[in-house]
């Protein structure tokens, strides 16, 4: 199965995409490449453009991209920047999907999205 994972930077995401892999043909989308033996898609979670080439062809999509809190200096900043990369960036990919007719808008069968945006993860599968 193709599998997108947006993000790669944690631990979560390195053994996910490590698991995943064993059996799976995974693709990494981010801004910068990472240190991992899979396919790398540069792109932006925000660019819908970048999403969409993204998205074609794949069975699958977990997003775990979550911000850089580095530049972000107050609790109220990092806080909306996480929920807007659960929600935008799940949404993004939520039409990205469907357009490619892997998805169904409400999260048909076999698509859904769970967030825990205080965390700063979600999974769109």
């Amino acid at each position: 199965m193709k599998v997108l994972i947006t993000g790669g930077k944690g631990p979560l995401e390195s053994a996910i995409v490590q698991e995943l892999s064993v059996e799976h043909q995974v693709y990494l989308m981010g801004v910068e490449p990472v240190e991992m033996d899979v396919e790398f898609i540069q792109g932006d979670i925000f660019d819908v453009d970048a999403v969409q080439q993204a998205v074609k062809g794949m069975e699958a999509i977990i997003h775990l991209w979550e911000p850089s809190y580095d530049a972000m200096a107050d609790a109220e900043e990092r806080e909306q920047r996480a929920l807007d990369f659960a929600t935008r960036g799940s949404y993004y990919l939520m039409q990205a999907a469907e357009a490619e007719g892997r998805a169904e808008a409400g999260g048909g069968a076999g698509a859904g999205c769970t967030s825990t945006a205080g965390a700063g993860k979600t999974g769109c599968i």
